[in-house]
């Protein structure tokens, strides 16, 4: 589909043994438009009511007319087109009594849709050559049935609600402005209502001033009284606004009619909280900053009535950036200090201490935007560990992620080593480091025996049990008081 401009608007491609399943997909189509076929196969490309020329063609474009399709390059005259296929519709109608009797079929009304579209003085003359197959516009006695109620309509209104005699499929046709007209198909409740939401499916309905709305039922050929509304500006119309909010902001404002009795805010299309609201008509969320972080995040206003049904509904745009709101610092941290300290945004509710991938502490935090961690020595061992700030909102969603730089001014000794070693031998000896506590011995990945230990030096006994192959996995691990692994080394046999 491409527009006037030539851009393309909508594509499909469907592959000849592509397992096709059913599917609805929407597009504008306006008057001016053009739409481009590529078939494969062009032969088998065909269009109703259409005699395609260049049918060998693989890509076929058509212009879209008030009038109908006509392919470009063709020299169609597409108001006799349309007469021919009026005069096709109309001797359908006649030579079907039960359509001609009844003045509510719906061929009778696609036909005077047709002969709308042409001018005068051709619309006048078919509208009299073809009267007899035309809604009448009084209910034939023979037909039983009886027009549908169809409410007032508002463009503020959430759905388009009426009721009939008894339970049948409605059919509801929405005229807009410039002519043109969607179809839709709706089933009545047991009381013999109806509320058609204008979220159809998925898909949305926008009601305007002037724009007209049908509806009708119909049982096999036979089609009741239609009964057809304007559209009316609205009327005590559902009000919402907002303030300006910025981020960081703890509370965002605004004001809302009376006939709204709660509002929401939603972060993403999802309700996150309830606003508090007074009796002059303005509404606050107290804790906006713990749900709008994100620049990315689609923030709407949404009033309801007293049943949570959705009256008004509004997108807020946010002033700022969240890079500062979410910020957070950290000064260098040095092994075997008990403090650390640092800096954290609005939008920030807690600072928490991770290491080495697991949240260890929270911090104390001031209404300036500082915060301190204490006694946190026995979790930051050594400069190797991953030491990282973590800012949290009030619902402990992760906001921001800093690593700390981490030193050590005396490192610890973790220091280990083996005296060669062959097969056979009855022990394994070597030396150990100051942080190591205790040295292990793993083979093929079980856990064999704990060395005795003196002045630095380790000793296995009875080795020859253990390491009997070559092919053996020997590895000598040192362990810290907590049996924390700090060195390894493994042995070439």
């Amino acid at each position: 589909m491409l527009n006037t401009a030539g851009t393309v608007t909508y594509s499909r491609e469907t592959l000849a043994n592509e397992k096709l399943s059913l599917s609805t997909s929407n597009t504008t189509i306006k008057e001016g438009y053009k739409v481009r076929i590529f078939h494969a196969n062009p032969n088998l490309l065909s269009i109703d009511n259409m005699t395609i020329a260049n049918s060998s063609a693989n890509t076929q474009t058509f212009l879209v007319t008030k009038l109908g399709l006509q392919q470009i390059g063709s020299t169609t005259n597409m108001k006799a087109n349309l007469t021919t296929i009026i005069e096709k519709g109309a001797k359908v109608i006649r030579d079907n009594d039960s359509m001609l009797t009844s003045p509510y079929v719906e061929g009778k009304d696609d036909l005077l849709l047709a002969i709308n579209l042409l001018d005068e003085p051709a619309k006048s003359t078919l509208l009299d050559d073809y009267k007899d197959v035309l809604p009448n516009s009084e209910l034939d006695p023979k037909n039983k049935f009886t027009a549908p109620i169809l409410d007032e309509l508002h463009p503020n209104d959430t759905a388009i609600s009426g009721k009939v005699p008894a339970n049948y499929g409605l059919i509801m046709n929405i005229y807009n402005l410039d002519g043109s007209y969607k179809k839709y198909l709706h089933y009545t409740e047991e009381d013999r209502s109806f509320s058609i939401p204008f979220d159809y499916y998925g898909k949305a309905i926008t009601l305007v001033p002037g724009m007209r709305v049908e509806i009708f039922y119909k049982q096999a050929d036979l089609i009741s009284p239609s009964t057809i509304k304007t559209v009316l500006a609205p009327v005590d119309s559902y009000s919402l606004t907002a303030n300006d909010y910025a981020f960081g902001d703890t509370e965002l404002s605004g004001t809302f009619s009376s006939n709204i009795a709660k509002v929401r805010l939603w972060i993403n299309d999802k309700a996150v909280t309830q606003a508090t609201t007074n009796s002059a008509g303005v509404f606050t969320f107290p804790a906006a900053a713990n749900f709008i972080v994100k620049a990315t995040d689609k923030v709407e206003i949404v009033g309801v009535d007293a049943s949570y049904n959705e009256k008004k509904r509004i997108r807020l745009s946010i002033k700022g950036s969240p890079i500062a709101t979410t910020s957070l610092t950290a000064d260098a941290y040095t092994i075997g200090t008990n403090t650390l300290n640092g800096t954290f945004g609005k939008s920030v509710a807690k600072v928490r201490l991770w290491v080495n991938g697991k949240a260890v502490t929270q911090a104390t935090t001031t209404s300036d935007g500082d915060y301190t961690f204490t006694n946190i020595a026995s979790f930051i061992k050594n400069a190797t560990d991953r030491v990282e700030i973590v800012g949290v909102n009030a619902q402990y969603q992760e906001l921001n992620r800093i690593d700390v730089v981490v030193s050590d001014l005396a490192p610890l000794d973790n220091g280990l080593t083996a005296i060669p070693f062959n097969i056979g031998d009855n022990t394994l000896t070597g030396t150990f480091g100051k942080n190591v506590a205790k040295v292990r011995l793993w083979v093929n990945g079980n856990l064999k025996q704990q060395a005795t230990t003196k002045n630095g030096g380790y000793t296995f006994t009875s080795t020859n049990y253990f390491i009997t192959s070559p092919d053996d996995v020997v590895e000598v691990i040192g362990v810290d008081a907590q049996y924390k692994e700090v060195s390894k080394i493994t042995l070439s046999l």
